[in-house]
Protein backbone atom coordinates (compact mmCIF):
# COMPACT_ATOMS: atom_id res chain seq x y z
CA UNK A 1 0.00 0.00 0.00
CA UNK A 2 1.22 3.79 -0.90
CA UNK A 3 0.30 6.41 1.28
CA UNK A 4 0.44 10.11 -0.20
CA UNK A 5 0.58 12.51 2.82
CA UNK A 6 -0.51 16.60 1.45
CA UNK A 7 -0.12 18.74 4.36
CA UNK A 8 -2.07 22.07 4.09
CA UNK A 9 0.07 24.91 2.26
CA UNK A 10 -1.92 27.47 3.28
CA UNK A 11 0.66 29.94 4.08
CA UNK A 12 -2.31 32.87 4.58
CA UNK A 13 -4.63 31.13 7.30
CA UNK A 14 -2.91 32.26 10.23
CA UNK A 15 -2.88 31.05 14.10
CA UNK A 16 -4.42 32.79 16.68
CA UNK A 17 -1.66 31.67 18.72
CA UNK A 18 2.61 31.22 18.12
CA UNK A 19 2.74 33.90 14.89
CA UNK A 20 2.98 30.97 12.94
CA UNK A 21 0.28 29.17 9.77
CA UNK A 22 -1.45 26.43 8.90
CA UNK A 23 1.32 25.41 6.32
CA UNK A 24 3.78 25.84 8.70
CA UNK A 25 2.40 23.24 11.41
CA UNK A 26 1.15 20.99 9.02
CA UNK A 27 4.37 20.25 7.29
CA UNK A 28 5.99 19.80 10.73
CA UNK A 29 2.92 17.20 11.34
CA UNK A 30 3.36 15.74 8.04
CA UNK A 31 7.08 15.23 8.55
CA UNK A 32 6.31 13.35 11.65
CA UNK A 33 3.99 11.26 10.05
CA UNK A 34 5.90 10.12 7.40
CA UNK A 35 8.56 9.50 9.95
CA UNK A 36 6.75 7.41 11.58
CA UNK A 37 4.90 5.19 8.68
CA UNK A 38 8.32 5.01 7.31
CA UNK A 39 9.62 3.53 10.91
CA UNK A 40 7.14 1.12 10.58
CA UNK A 41 6.94 -0.18 6.70
CA UNK A 42 4.80 1.89 5.43
CA UNK A 43 5.45 3.19 1.45
CA UNK A 44 4.99 7.12 1.89
CA UNK A 45 5.43 10.05 0.44
CA UNK A 46 5.01 13.60 1.42
CA UNK A 47 4.22 16.37 -1.05
CA UNK A 48 6.92 19.43 -0.41
CA UNK A 49 6.01 22.36 1.49
CA UNK A 50 5.86 24.91 -1.03
CA UNK A 51 3.86 22.82 -3.83
CA UNK A 52 0.61 23.38 -4.49
CA UNK A 53 -2.67 21.49 -4.04
CA UNK A 54 -2.71 20.69 -8.00
CA UNK A 55 0.62 19.43 -8.11
CA UNK A 56 0.11 16.96 -4.77
CA UNK A 57 -3.00 15.46 -6.86
CA UNK A 58 -1.14 14.74 -9.69
CA UNK A 59 2.08 13.61 -7.77
CA UNK A 60 -0.15 11.40 -6.29
CA UNK A 61 -1.75 10.14 -9.10
CA UNK A 62 1.39 9.48 -10.94
CA UNK A 63 3.24 7.49 -8.24
CA UNK A 64 0.08 5.21 -7.92
CA UNK A 65 -0.97 6.09 -4.29
CA UNK A 66 -3.45 3.66 -2.39
CA UNK A 67 -4.08 6.36 -0.26
CA UNK A 68 -4.05 9.74 -0.59
CA UNK A 69 -4.08 11.80 3.36
CA UNK A 70 -4.58 15.74 3.74
CA UNK A 71 -3.33 16.88 6.47
CA UNK A 72 -4.94 20.66 7.64
CA UNK A 73 -6.20 22.64 10.59
CA UNK A 74 -9.49 24.07 10.87
CA UNK A 75 -11.30 27.73 11.57
CA UNK A 76 -14.52 28.67 12.31
CA UNK A 77 -13.57 32.68 11.83
CA UNK A 78 -14.37 35.54 13.71
CA UNK A 79 -13.32 37.25 16.94
CA UNK A 80 -10.90 34.94 19.00
CA UNK A 81 -12.70 35.89 22.28
CA UNK A 82 -15.83 35.02 21.01
CA UNK A 83 -17.24 31.00 21.34
CA UNK A 84 -15.67 28.60 19.16
CA UNK A 85 -15.93 25.03 17.63
CA UNK A 86 -13.62 22.58 18.78
CA UNK A 87 -12.67 18.84 17.88
CA UNK A 88 -11.22 17.06 14.66
CA UNK A 89 -13.50 16.79 11.37
CA UNK A 90 -12.16 14.11 8.80
CA UNK A 91 -13.27 14.36 5.67
CA UNK A 92 -13.90 12.12 2.42
CA UNK A 93 -15.85 10.28 -0.31
CA UNK A 94 -19.33 9.42 0.16
CA UNK A 95 -18.29 5.98 -0.98
CA UNK A 96 -15.81 5.75 1.47
CA UNK A 97 -17.47 7.16 4.62
CA UNK A 98 -17.52 3.91 7.10
CA UNK A 99 -14.91 2.77 5.17
CA UNK A 100 -12.10 2.27 8.19
CA UNK A 101 -9.09 4.49 7.59
CA UNK A 102 -10.79 7.48 8.47
CA UNK A 103 -12.37 6.32 11.54
CA UNK A 104 -9.00 4.52 13.45
CA UNK A 105 -7.52 7.80 12.65
CA UNK A 106 -10.01 10.01 13.89
CA UNK A 107 -10.22 7.29 16.93
CA UNK A 108 -6.37 8.31 17.33
CA UNK A 109 -6.42 11.86 17.24
CA UNK A 110 -9.39 12.11 19.60
CA UNK A 111 -7.28 9.66 22.09
CA UNK A 112 -4.59 12.21 21.90
CA UNK A 113 -6.68 15.23 22.62
CA UNK A 114 -8.32 13.10 25.01
CA UNK A 115 -12.25 14.26 24.15
CA UNK A 116 -14.31 13.54 21.55
CA UNK A 117 -15.26 15.01 18.59
CA UNK A 118 -18.62 16.58 17.68
CA UNK A 119 -17.78 16.25 13.93
CA UNK A 120 -16.27 12.88 13.41
CA UNK A 121 -16.19 11.30 9.73
CA UNK A 122 -18.36 13.38 7.17
CA UNK A 123 -18.83 12.83 3.22
CA UNK A 124 -18.02 16.07 1.21
CA UNK A 125 -18.23 16.47 -2.66
CA UNK A 126 -16.52 19.77 -2.64
CA UNK A 127 -12.90 19.46 -1.83
CA UNK A 128 -10.34 19.38 -5.07
CA UNK A 129 -8.32 16.53 -3.40
CA UNK A 130 -10.88 14.40 -3.28
CA UNK A 131 -12.66 14.42 -6.01
CA UNK A 132 -9.35 14.83 -8.42
CA UNK A 133 -7.32 12.50 -6.18
CA UNK A 134 -7.50 8.92 -7.84
CA UNK A 135 -6.68 7.34 -4.24
CA UNK A 136 -9.36 7.07 -1.68
CA UNK A 137 -8.39 10.23 -0.32
CA UNK A 138 -8.98 11.17 3.72
CA UNK A 139 -9.19 15.09 4.36
CA UNK A 140 -8.13 15.13 8.43
CA UNK A 141 -8.87 18.87 9.77
CA UNK A 142 -6.85 18.28 13.07
CA UNK A 143 -7.97 21.19 15.19
CA UNK A 144 -9.43 25.06 14.88
CA UNK A 145 -6.23 27.47 14.58
CA UNK A 146 -8.04 30.47 15.69
CA UNK A 147 -8.47 29.72 18.95
CA UNK A 148 -5.64 30.86 20.89
CA UNK A 149 -6.13 28.12 23.24
CA UNK A 150 -6.61 25.50 20.16
CA UNK A 151 -3.99 26.75 18.09
CA UNK A 152 -1.20 26.49 21.01
CA UNK A 153 -2.61 23.04 21.27
CA UNK A 154 -1.65 22.44 17.66
CA UNK A 155 1.59 24.02 17.79
CA UNK A 156 3.06 22.03 21.23
CA UNK A 157 1.96 18.71 20.02
CA UNK A 158 2.77 18.64 16.32
CA UNK A 159 4.93 14.81 16.30
CA UNK A 160 2.17 13.51 18.28
CA UNK A 161 -0.37 14.24 16.40
CA UNK A 162 1.95 13.36 13.17
CA UNK A 163 2.66 9.72 15.58
CA UNK A 164 -1.35 9.55 15.86
CA UNK A 165 -2.70 9.62 12.24
CA UNK A 166 0.58 7.25 11.80
CA UNK A 167 -0.80 5.00 14.10
CA UNK A 168 -4.67 4.92 11.98
CA UNK A 169 -3.05 4.63 9.21
CA UNK A 170 -0.85 1.47 10.40
CA UNK A 171 -4.40 -0.01 12.35
CA UNK A 172 -6.33 0.11 9.38
CA UNK A 173 -3.45 -1.44 7.27
CA UNK A 174 -3.22 -4.01 9.33
CA UNK A 175 0.42 -3.32 9.83
CA UNK A 176 2.30 -3.33 13.34
CA UNK A 177 3.34 0.39 14.83
CA UNK A 178 6.70 0.67 15.72
CA UNK A 179 6.91 3.50 18.21
CA UNK A 180 9.97 6.07 18.19
CA UNK A 181 12.69 4.42 20.26
CA UNK A 182 14.82 7.05 22.92
CA UNK A 183 18.44 6.32 21.76
CA UNK A 184 20.19 4.88 25.04
CA UNK A 185 22.86 7.85 26.95
CA UNK A 186 26.97 6.83 25.81
CA UNK A 187 26.87 5.08 29.48
CA UNK A 188 23.57 2.84 29.36
CA UNK A 189 25.13 1.80 25.81
CA UNK A 190 28.65 0.52 26.98
CA UNK A 191 26.83 -1.61 29.27
CA UNK A 192 24.17 -2.70 26.84
CA UNK A 193 27.16 -3.89 24.23
CA UNK A 194 28.95 -5.47 27.64
CA UNK A 195 25.35 -7.30 28.67
CA UNK A 196 25.20 -8.48 25.02
CA UNK A 197 28.89 -9.70 24.99
CA UNK A 198 28.13 -11.71 28.30
CA UNK A 199 25.11 -12.89 26.88
CA UNK A 200 22.79 -11.59 29.68
CA UNK A 201 20.10 -10.26 27.73
CA UNK A 202 19.80 -12.32 24.71
CA UNK A 203 17.53 -15.10 26.16
CA UNK A 204 14.55 -15.89 28.71
CA UNK A 205 14.33 -19.77 29.60
CA UNK A 206 18.15 -19.54 30.94
CA UNK A 207 17.57 -16.80 33.59
CA UNK A 208 18.92 -14.33 31.02
CA UNK A 209 16.92 -11.14 30.69
CA UNK A 210 15.88 -9.03 27.70
CA UNK A 211 17.07 -5.24 26.66
CA UNK A 212 13.42 -3.51 27.71
CA UNK A 213 12.60 -6.56 29.97
CA UNK A 214 11.37 -5.42 33.59
CA UNK A 215 13.32 -6.63 36.36
CA UNK A 216 13.26 -6.91 40.34
CA UNK A 217 15.50 -6.19 42.39
CA UNK A 218 17.42 -9.13 42.99
CA UNK A 219 17.22 -9.73 39.36
CA UNK A 220 18.70 -6.32 38.91
CA UNK A 221 21.51 -7.67 41.05
CA UNK A 222 22.55 -10.23 39.45
CA UNK A 223 23.05 -8.76 36.07
CA UNK A 224 25.08 -6.23 37.54
CA UNK A 225 26.94 -8.89 38.93
CA UNK A 226 27.60 -10.72 35.51
CA UNK A 227 28.66 -7.33 34.34
CA UNK A 228 31.16 -6.97 37.03
CA UNK A 229 30.01 -3.91 38.15
CA UNK A 230 29.48 -5.37 41.89
CA UNK A 231 31.23 -7.44 43.45
CA UNK A 232 28.96 -11.06 44.37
Amino acid sequence: MKVYLSPSGQTYNKYAYGNTTEADQCEKIGMACEEALKRSGVTVKRAHKTQHTDDNVKESNAWGADYHICIHTNAIGGDNSAPKAEGCVIFTAKANVNSTMPHVILDELQTLKGKTSPYGVRAHSGLYEINASRAKCIYIEVEFHDNAKLAKWIIENTTKIGEAIAKGVCKALAIEYKPKTKPLNPEMEKYKTLAVKKGIIKGYANGEYGWNDPVTREQLVTILGRLGLING
